[in-house]
Formats: C-alpha cells, structure tokens, sequence
C-alpha cells in the first residue's frame, strides 16, 4: 500500500485531500502534515494530522498544498 501524505491541513489541503484519495481509489494510506504541534494527532477528513518527521519516518510520499493569499 502506498503511504501518501498532504502537506498543509488547513483550506487548501481539505480541498485537495478529497481528490487524491479518490484517485487512488482508497489503495493508499493517506495522511495530513502539518508543523503546528498542537495539530498532531487530530482527525480531519477521516485522516490523522501528523509532524513532517513521523511522515519521512515513515516512508512517506508528499503532496504540497500549501496557498498563501498575500
């Protein structure tokens, strides 16, 4: 199984999260990560946010979805 991860939990990854687990049609395992600490371990779209460094330690492949509208 795959181990997918979107890097950004705020707007813009909710946006995308949804798109990617439907093109991998639920054979991934996929999660958010974020750098706000006080985020690890909650639960957004069904998936668990986590730190960058559990994702790499875990072998992780990433999709950056980070918007700034400055």
């Amino acid at each position: 199984m795959t181990k997918l991860a979107v890097y950004g939990s705020d707007g813009f990854g909710r946006e995308v999260f949804p798109m990617i687990r439907q093109g991998f049609a639920n054979t991934c395992d996929l999660v958010f990560v974020d750098d706000q600490p006080e985020k690890w371990g909650i639960f957004q779209n069904g998936a668990q946010i986590i730190s960058f460094d559990a994702a790499l330690a875990e072998g992780r492949q990433f999709s950056i979805a980070i918007a700034n509208a400055v």
